[in-house]
Formats: structure tokens, sequence, C-alpha cells
């Protein structure tokens, strides 16, 4: 139906959770989805629907960075008419306080990214999404923080300092794909809520290896599952 996307129009259910890694993709829908049909598999990015609960649920990869989500969300919400996306994904914490494997609840993301030239603003999450999940974090012992984060257009910085600045401002944490997601889902006037758990911390310590990342994000999306 796109050049990135071989789904059928009524493929996808109306909420779709949206992991950047293909892996993670399929882990989720192999662990948590019932009935599940794999939707699309265009450049690897795979799409899977099935049921949680008899309530229909879509898992598609967003792939990595502003540029991937910023075409799938487009395509989701724009041609095949999704109402929701949740990303579930990673990030990076500016804040001390803030550990490993605590979740991070997007409220709004900046950006220094080339994608937007034409406005500056930082788009907002959806507030009954982010509300109703938020809800359902508070019936868990799982630790979650609420607030801003940055989203930016690369991994690797010469600058080892340049996000000393974010945290004095109390930005909570950094990845690479919120902000184009909320500005699109505005944009469309759906909804969009990013769910992050964080992989690492900018004052050092451990980090999650690719394979953590996968399973450990299991309590966190059966929360947002369980939201849905």
């Amino acid at each position: 139906m796109t050049p990135h996307n071989n789904a059928k129009i009524n493929d996808y259910a109306d909420v779709v959770l949206m992991p950047g890694d293909p892996k993670r993709a399929e882990f989720i829908s192999s662990n948590f989805l019932e009935n599940v049909k794999l939707v699309n598999h265009v450049r690897g990015c795979l799409g899977f629907t099935g049921f949680y609960k008899n309530k229909k649920v879509s898992i598609q990869a967003s792939g990595m960075g502003q540029p991937s989500i910023g075409i799938y969300s487009h395509e989701l919400f724009q041609t095949y008419n999704v109402k929701q996306i949740i990303r579930i994904g990673t990030c990076g914490s500016f804040q001390k306080d803030i550990n490993i494997g605590d979740v991070i609840i997007a409220t709004t993301s900046s950006s220094e990214s080339s994608q937007i030239k034409d406005v500056i603003f930082s788009p907002t999450c959806d507030y009954e999404l982010l509300s109703s999940v938020v809800s359902s974090f508070k019936k868990t012992d799982q630790r979650f923080h609420i607030g801003s984060i940055m989203s930016i257009d690369y991994f690797y910085h010469e600058n080892k300092d340049w996000w000393k600045s974010l945290e004095a401002l109390n930005v909570l944490g950094v990845d690479m794909e919120t902000y184009i997601l909320y500005f699109n889902a505005m944009k469309f006037k759906r909804a969009a809520l990013t769910v992050n758990l964080v992989s690492d911390n900018f004052h050092g310590g451990d980090e999650l290896s690719p394979d953590e990342r996968v399973v450990n994000v299991s309590n966190m999306i059966e929360t947002v599952l369980e939201t849905i």
C-alpha cells in the first residue's frame, strides 16, 4: 500500500504499539498476543496484528531515529487511519535519580532535528492517553517518571557535555524518535504517547544489552496493554 508497508488497509488495529527494534516487535507479538498475523515485512520493519484479552492490537516496528519513525507514523495515521500510536522504546536518562530499568513517560519532546524546519515548537502527547497510561502504572510497583524529553538525530556526539544544560532544566532524558511522532500525531489530529524504558544513565554505570532491552520491557509492555 506504501513504499514502506505492504499491509492491507484494514490490517492494523486502531491502536498500534511501536517499538523501534523489529526483534522487539516480534517478541511482543509472540509473548503477549493471540491469533497473531504478520501484516508487514517491508525492509524488515515487521508489523503484526493480534489480540490481547480479545482486544485487537497491532505492533509495528519503527526502525531507528526520527526519519524512520516519521515515515511509519505518517503512513499509519494517513494511509491506514490508525487512531493511536504508543511508542514502546528505550532512552537514556539525564537525571541522577532516574535509574536504569525505570520508565519515562514523555509529556513533550524538544529537538534540534532538521526534520521540521518551518515551525519551532515542542509537540505534546495526547492528554487522555497519558492519563490512562499513568493510571495503569500507578497500580504497579514499576518506578516511572513523567516529563519532558529531548529527541535527537545522532547517537554519538563530539561534545561529551552537550546534555548537561538539559539536565539543569530538568529534562528527563533522550531518545531519537518521540519528537516527530508527536508532531505527526498533532498534524493528523490523532493521539500518541511515548513510554520509554531507561537503558542507560548519562552519569555513568551499567547499561542494558540489546538482548536485555528486549526482555526487560515486558512489565512495561504488559502495563500498556492492560491500559488498552
